[in-house]
């Protein structure tokens, strides 16, 4: 699952053009901007494909990840060779001062690689960014014999478009890494099974039956699927054919059949496997001394490792007593008591070359893996997850635009807070209580303008019902004085009557 290296130069198959083409690149231009999809070998591409068209005194490759904070680790990997050069002093330097020792100590330019460039946005602070920002800038300034290569997932590449106020050219070199197409495919299976001493049954079908099972990943063919998929294949050829492990580097002649090809299955089903047993025999081997350590412990543990993407996530570690020992609030439903089994299982995995080691950060050896360990959440998981990946793309729309969680995505995170809390970053938490303020004021103010409206709905209410009475008063006064009138009426029309028949009378 590790990228190529390059001492590896001599299998590594399927990327001439490419690696031309980056060659050329980074020879002409200050920086460089690698990208694609994840999987398709953007770290193979420049650790063993660039690095092998490199002669050791054209270039000073210095690799950078992020670990916890990018800055930190750019100075720290500086730092660790300007000790061996004897430059530095009680004074610390800036990062531009050491390239300049370096490039004076060697006569080769400095070629800072930052890889997985994408975890700066993923788990990096605004301030940090910055910061980040801040230096490159002064390193391209400063004219030094040094080139850049940010090496980026393709999903993540318009983040850096608000670098470009700072350095407009960061976006201006760049090159595209395509998932290999199907000859390539073909090339590097049938290229790689003979560096290794395998030929075929049928020379034709069967190198196309492989290819066939790995096209069946529907996003495109990773390349590490393609190394666990030949690796597993070798194994089950290797004890089919000898009753027996392989030992050592030995190289005896294989044949793959297309049989066993068709019965082995189509890469999901490979990876798996793999994952499957990897898991299975740290359960095996812990079984006795740690009983705690089953199936479903190991992959509460592996969870911690994957975003909310289902992309590797680096997790920081210190050492204690000769383990690596991981923050005890990445795992609220691990007791006490079991932290030894905890740390048995994180050591183990490492040895198994599940997980890496990167700088003071442990991480999955590949996205490949985090995929797979995704499948495996619980729909609790998942819509904690979901609530995690809203949070996040609502800070960052914070952080452009000032806009507030609204009041559905603050109670989502309000009624999950226990499970979010050791995921939340201090700047996270800041913007909630800044939301929950802003919400609570919009309320105050609505009820308000609520209370507001009722008083004058009820004075309104009250003028009425009075209007009305006065009204009803008038009507009836008026009607009484109706009655009066017409009374009065019929009076004097009966008196003037009664005259009348007194007058004939007469």
């Amino acid at each position: 699952m590790s990228a190529y290296s390059k001492e590896d130069k001599h299998i590594f198959f399927g990327r001439d053009e490419e690696t031309k083409l980056l060659y050329d690149l980074v020879k002409k231009n200050r920086v460089v901007l690698l990208y694609g999809p994840s999987g398709t070998g953007k770290t193979s591409l420049v650790s063993c494909g660039l690095a092998g068209k490199f002669e050791t005194t054209d270039w000073f490759p210095v690799k950078i990840s992020r670990g916890e904070n990018i800055n930190d680790s750019l100075v720290r990997s500086l730092a660790i060779i300007g000790n061996e050069i004897g430059v530095l002093s009680s004074q610390q330097l800036k990062p531009q001062e050491i390239i300049e020792e370096i490039y004076s100590e060697y006569l080769r330019p400095v070629y800072l690689i930052f890889d997985q460039f994408e975890e700066l946005f993923v788990f990096g602070s605004r301030d940090e960014i910055q910061v980040f920002m801040s230096t490159l800038k002064s390193i391209i300034d400063a004219q030094l014999a040094c080139r850049i290569l940010i090496i980026i997932r393709e999903e993540y590449l318009a983040r850096l478009y608000q670098f470009e106020k700072t350095i407009p050219s960061i976006l201006d070199r760049r090159l595209r890494v395509e998932p290999m197409l199907r000859d390539n495919l073909l090339t590097v299976v049938k290229s790689s099974c003979a560096s290794f001493n395998v030929g075929f049954d049928s020379p034709d079908r069967t190198p196309q039956k492989i290819v066939d099972n790995l096209e069946h990943v529907r996003s495109g063919m990773a390349l590490p699927y393609l190394q666990v998929y030949l690796d597993m294949l070798y194994k089950r050829d290797f004890r089919k054919t000898f009753k027996r492990e392989r030992v050592g580097e030995e190289m005896p002649e294989l044949k793959f059949s297309l049989e066993e090809v068709e019965k082995i299955g189509d890469i999901e089903n490979v990876l798996e496997l793999f994952l499957t047993e990897q898991v299975s025999d740290i359960e095996q081997r812990s079984a006795a001394s740690h009983p705690v350590i089953t199936r479903d412990f190991i992959f509460r543990i592996l969870d911690v490792f994957v975003s909310e993407n289902a992309t590797k996530r680096p997790v920081a570690y210190v050492l204690q007593n000769g383990y690596k020992t991981l923050p005890n609030d990445l795992f609220p439903g691990i007791e006490e008591k079991d932290q030894s089994a905890l740390r048995t299982v994180i050591r183990e995995l490492e040895l198994n070359r599940v997980l890496l080691d990167n700088e003071g950060s442990l991480e999955l050896a590949h996205d490949s893996l985090a995929a797979l360990i995704d499948k495996t959440r619980s729909e609790e998981q998942r819509r904690i997850n979901r609530i995690r990946k809203r949070l996040e793309n609502a800070f960052y729309e914070y952080e452009s635009s000032g806009v507030l969680l609204n009041k559905e995505q603050l109670y989502d995170v309000t009624v999950s807070t226990h499970e979010l809390q050791p995921y939340l970053k201090g700047e996270w938490l800041d913007f909630i209580s800044k939301s929950k303020a802003a919400r609570e004021k919009e309320e105050n103010l609505a009820l308000a303008r609520e209370q507001k409206k009722r008083r004058t709905a009820m004075i309104v209410a009250i003028v009425g019902f009075v209007l009305a009475g006065l009204a009803m008063i008038a009507f009836i006064d008026a009607r009484s004085k109706s009655r009066q009138i017409v009374a009065q009426a019929l009076e004097i029309e009966a008196l003037q009557a009664q005259n009348a028949r007194n007058l004939i009378e007469q």
